[in-house]
């Protein structure tokens, strides 16, 4: 736990193993393919599925959350939005059976969602918004 959320900052690359694991996998069955003299339709297909796995990789989006003391700052890529925590009425989580879905109510009606790869896990993302002065409602 965090004693303070002046510093509380998660932060999500876009290079995962799983990324790269795909990555080693599709290389290795294209050297499958290559040495066991495969059609062209199987080269197409390893093509396609290579050619996901590289843009995942190079493109590499970066994705998180900041709490200062005064701001929650969500970003995705190169998007930012900065909102100060007085204007939060309340951050609602709602846990699904395979998903969990977060959201910021605003004091003046809006709602900004934060999304997966935004936020780390949901009890420690609780923990720092309460520390936060943030109210948290969980379903």
């Amino acid at each position: 736990m965090r004693e303070s959320t002046e510093n509380f900052i998660y932060e999500s690359h876009g290079r995962t193993w799983i990324t790269l694991g795909g990555l080693f996998i599709g290389l290795l069955m294209l050297a499958i393919a290559a040495a066991s003299g495969a059609p062209t339709v199987i080269y197409l297909v390893l093509a396609l599925f290579l050619s996901g796995m590289g843009y995942l990789v190079i493109w590499s989006p970066r994705a998180g959350m900041r709490i200062t003391g005064r701001r929650l700052i969500i970003w995705r890529g190169e998007q930012a939005k900065k909102i100060a925590l007085n204007d939060i009425e309340v951050v609602r989580i709602q846990s699904w059976s395979d998903s969990t879905d977060v959201t910021v109510c605003l004091k003046n009606g809006d709602t900004v969602d934060i999304f997966d790869r935004c936020r780390p896990t949901t009890p420690e993302l609780v923990v720092a918004l309460e520390q936060a002065g943030v109210t948290v409602a969980q379903n």
